[in-house]
């Protein structure tokens, strides 16, 4: 029985040390550390320069027509749309219509009639057969009509009229042909003057709130390289969504002959300030299929993401928006794309 005992003694060792009873455990790999550049976060202004494309257009101030105050008829017109036109340059040439010399024939013998009442009235009262009232009121008459007389005469419903460009300007629409009878007060010949005209840009939504009028805007046109290059004044900005171009309209009023004709297709570029808002370098954020991210760096060394959105951008940094951000965090600068939030890191050298 000895050696059976001895036998089994033998086995169990063997077992036990087959399934390694006594063996020590392989320590645990230490926690990854990843090794980033950090910089303070700073909150100041950041500029961008956007480029604007848009058309020459008529001001508030350059359209002009040509107009009779008096129902005429067209004799001649001297002039065709897009032509150039200089000051006092003839555009059209009318008389009065047999309705507008009817008119002060009607006027002149009103009046007549009117001075003959007021004699007789006035003659009447001398003999004491008219009131002081009745006088007044054929003097009332016959001034009245003297005053029509007068305002037909002035309006030129007597003889032909030439009428002219009111200054250096483009014609932008003929509205009657030779021969036509126009009322009085309608426009005959439409004008663009020289001197008024602006650039009609459009500007995305995004970037609305930070354009300001009179702000100073470059324009050019688009040849390679610009026959003309000039300073344009914002004027104003719509308050709607443009339907057509799904972009916000900008209007910039353009110097005295700009050298640019109208529908002309040209470039504007527009610097906008943020003001003060939080900076970073383009490299310090991380685009994730749903959010941008940014990491800062706790006080042991512990990165801690942020999802923030994108405000102004140049070539070299962003404007980043988010309400956990502070001024002097630090923000990681390069290296930022290995990480995960709460993730150890190091300095690296710069």
């Amino acid at each position: 029985m000895t050696w059976r005992c001895g036998l089994v003694h033998v086995w169990v060792g063997f077992v036990a040390a087959a399934c390694g009873g006594g063996a020590e455990a392989p320590a645990a790999s230490p926690p990854a550390v990843a090794q980033v550049q950090t910089a303070p976060l700073e909150r100041r202004s950041l500029q961008e320069q956007l480029t604007l494309y848009g058309t020459v257009v008529p001001g508030p101030e350059s359209q002009h027509s040509a107009s009779a105050a008096f129902e005429c008829v067209v004799r001649r017109i001297h002039v065709r749309v897009g032509q150039s036109v200089v000051t006092g340059e003839p555009l059209i040439d009318v008389e009065p219509s047999p309705d507008a010399v009817l008119s002060l024939q009607q006027a002149r013998t009103d009046a007549a009639s009117a001075a003959e009442t007021l004699a007789s009235v006035q003659a009447r009262f001398a003999s004491r057969l008219a009131t002081q009232s009745e006088v007044a009121a054929a003097q009332r008459d016959a001034r009245d009509a003297q005053l029509r007389v007068r305002s037909l005469v002035i309006r030129g419903s007597m003889s032909v009229q030439t009428l002219a460009a009111t200054g250096p300007s483009v014609v932008t629409a003929v509205h009657v042909t030779e021969g036509a009878l126009a009322p009085a007060g309608a426009a005959l010949v439409d004008l663009d003057l020289s001197a008024h005209r602006e650039v009609h840009f459009g500007v995305e939504v995004e970037d609305v709130a930070y354009v300001a009028a009179g702000a100073t805007i470059r324009v050019r046109d688009l040849g390679r390289p610009p026959r003309v290059e000039i300073d344009g004044v914002l004027r104003a900005t719509g308050e709607s969504v443009n339907e057509a171009s799904r972009l916000v309209d900008l209007f910039a009023s353009l110097p005295d002959d700009p050298g640019l004709l109208l529908g002309q297709r040209v470039a504007g570029t527009l610097t906008i300030d943020s003001g003060p808002v939080f900076v970073v370098p383009r490299s310090a954020l991380v685009p994730e299929p749903d959010r941008m991210v940014l990491y800062t760096v706790t006080s042991d060394d512990v990165a801690h993401a942020h999802a923030v959105r994108v405000g102004l951008e140049n070539d070299e940094e962003v404007e980043v928006l988010a309400p956990d951000l502070e001024v002097d965090m630090r923000v990681v600068v390069s290296g930022a794309s290995v990480l995960t939030d709460g993730m150890s890191i190091a300095e690296a050298a710069q």
